[in-house]
């Protein structure tokens, strides 16, 4: 319960929060380059380095990237 001290001294109101739409977020994770792109993974929960390491092993990345940016990219 909320008390307004205003002119309406002394009346109380119930209020009540609501979500109607979202309130959620997402992180994706992505890759791109002028030759192509990556499939976006989906970030699932707090990413630690472990995580970090199964999503890029998930995106290809390790045989994907020379074909995004050459045999000498990082």
């Amino acid at each position: 319960q909320i008390l307004h001290c205003s002119l309406e001294i002394e009346q109380r109101f119930n209020i009540l929060a609501a979500v109607q739409h979202g309130g959620g977020s997402i992180m994706i994770w992505g890759a791109f380059s002028f030759s192509g792109t990556l499939e976006l993974q989906v970030v699932q929960g707090r990413q630690t380095a472990a995580g970090y390491v199964q999503m890029l092993q998930r995106a290809s990345l390790m045989t994907e990237g020379p074909c995004l940016c050459g045999n000498s990219w990082v």
